[in-house]
């Protein structure tokens, strides 16, 4: 089980409604379902049952919650702790910084290259990076601590239509980095390799296979809704798309200098939605986070 399937399986108990706790959350209806269910089938439980008032919990679901409540407590505590770890850890050498970013980008080389540039043009100051999803960076920034706001920058993929829910305000300054055009990524040996581009009504009828990230589902899902939804051949790394499914195709971002595969073709999808890559400095007034904010675009800039 995943910490985040027991934050959403909370939140429909608390709203009883999945399309309240979806807004709350900041991912589709579609994707906390998923994740109720994936709950469900891992504790073998029936959690939820649906009535007029909505999303209501099963006698199975009202004894699991108070469990459900004491293990998001105890990882709560433990983030604290560790995050009160990393503050005191960073207070030994002058500046140093935390960096979050989406697991994709370690992935790809944006990682290694922003790291370079930091090396670069910040090299006394000490950096250090962990790995969030995208959707749960809201929840993160707003659960730093003053103290921790001063020295961390979050870099997050964010979809055009989510843009509006990200944070604003004094506390926190967003700047765009670039933006990620989504395509496919086919077999050379797929009927697909010579086309130049593809629409969604396409795609639609073909077996798609989604790297296992929240945003880039979430876009799969909100892609082919007008068509009744994607017909998934697999979720999870699609390095080996080629030689695992090369009668499928994958959907995912045309990051900068993400490398192209050997055997395979990536083709630009036309009406698309743009996903973009903000970095959130969740403190403004710190100098050092602005340097790094302006480290990370200058990436991306050259």
């Amino acid at each position: 089980m995943h910490v985040n399937q027991i934050r959403h399986f909370l939140d429909v108990a608390r709203t009883h409604s999945v399309t309240q706790s979806a807004a709350n959350l900041y991912i589709t209806p579609q994707g906390l379902s998923r994740s109720i269910a994936q709950l469900e089938r891992e504790a073998g439980l029936v959690l939820f049952t649906r009535t007029n008032r909505g999303s209501e919990l099963t006698e199975d679901g009202r004894r699991f919650l108070p469990l459900a409540e004491e293990v998001l407590r105890s990882y709560e505590e433990f983030e604290r702790e560790v995050a009160k770890l990393s503050v005191a850890s960073a207070r030994g050498v002058e500046g140093g910084l935390k960096l979050v970013v989406p697991p994709l980008f370690t992935i790809t080389n944006m990682l290694s290259r922003i790291l370079g540039r930091l090396a670069e043009e910040m090299p006394d100051v000490r950096v250090t990076v962990s790995e969030h999803n995208s959707c749960d960076m809201i929840g993160y920034a707003r659960n730093l601590s003053d103290e921790q706001l001063s020295s961390t920058l979050l870099i997050a993929t964010v979809p055009e239509y989510r843009a509006k829910d990200y944070l604003s305000g004094d506390r926190y300054l967003l700047t765009r980095l670039f933006d990620i055009p989504m395509g496919i990524r086919v077999s050379a040996d797929h009927p697909l390799a010579t086309r130049r581009s593809v629409t969604r009504a396409e795609l639609a009828r073909e077996r798609i296979c989604c790297y296992a990230e929240p945003v880039i589902e979430e876009v799969t899902d909100w892609l082919l809704a007008d068509y009744g939804g994607a017909d998934y051949a697999f979720k999870g790394s699609v390095s080996d798309l080629a030689e695992r499914f090369p009668d499928a195709v994958s959907i995912s971002g045309g990051y900068p200098g993400r490398p192209p595969r050997e055997g395979c073709v990536d083709i630009p999808i036309l009406d698309t939605v743009t996903v973009h890559a903000i970095a959130i400095a969740a403190n403004p007034t710190s100098s050092l986070v602005r340097r790094m904010r302006d480290c990370c675009q200058g990436v991306f800039r050259s």
